[in-house]
């Protein structure tokens, strides 16, 4: 059982280190796989530092450390997209004031109510917009 643990982690990392991470992300990731194929190899070593921290078992440790990762990763994929999402505002407020003030030396085109034009006109309209 303790090789297909090994062999997970093993997969797991090279996966996570195959993407953009930053030092300390990449850092974690090898501590983190480390850590699991060390405690994998020697069960008793998880018991005793469990006893260590004053944690029940070795077990009830693992599980511990398992619910901080997870929620490490939840809470780095949150940022990330909540950077995104600041990165794509501003994108969109940088495209409208640039097709606004290209709109104003264009004729002006007949105003049609959205929901009354097809997508091929909408298509059509975002086409002469863009540059």
């Amino acid at each position: 059982m303790a090789s297909i643990i090994i062999a997970a982690l093993i997969v797991i990392a090279v996966y996570v280190g195959t993407k953009r991470l930053s030092g300390l992300q990449t850092a974690g990731v090898i501590a983190i796989t480390v850590a699991g194929v060390i405690l994998a190899i020697f069960p008793g070593l998880a018991t005793q530092v469990a006893t260590f921290l004053h944690v029940g078992r070795g077990t009830d440790l693992i599980l511990y450390l398992a619910v901080l990762a997870g929620l490490f990763v939840a809470s780095n994929f949150y940022f990330r997209f909540k950077r995104q999402e600041a990165i794509l505002n501003a994108l969109a407020r940088q495209s409208a004031i640039d097709h606004a003030q290209t709109a104003k030396s264009e004729p002006a085109m007949p105003s049609v109510a959205d929901g009354d034009r097809t997508v091929e006109q909408v298509e059509d309209n975002l086409h002469r917009i863009e540059p």
